[in-house]
């Protein structure tokens, strides 16, 4: 039988906004990669994702949304 030594281990806090911006990223990422495949646009699938699945607010998710848009419009301007 094991004996307890008396001490408690402390919990590390989680650090959300890090959390957040990693499930979004990869949440990105799978749109990407999908509309890449059927070659819809991106905004098709993100905004209602994030609205969905993260719960955020309509106007925020299409702001989110757009940033993406205008990032990878850039890039693609860029390479080509």
């Amino acid at each position: 039988m094991s004996q307890s030594t008396g001490r408690t281990r402390s919990r590390r806090q989680l650090n959300q906004p890090l959390i957040k911006s990693v499930v979004v990223f990869l949440t990105a990422l799978t749109t990407a990669v999908g509309s890449a495949v059927t070659g819809l646009a991106g905004n098709v699938a993100f905004a209602p994702m994030l609205v969905w699945m993260f719960g955020y607010a309509q106007e925020k998710a299409q702001g989110t949304a757009l940033r993406f848009a205008v990032a990878s419009g850039l890039v693609s301007a860029i390479t080509y």
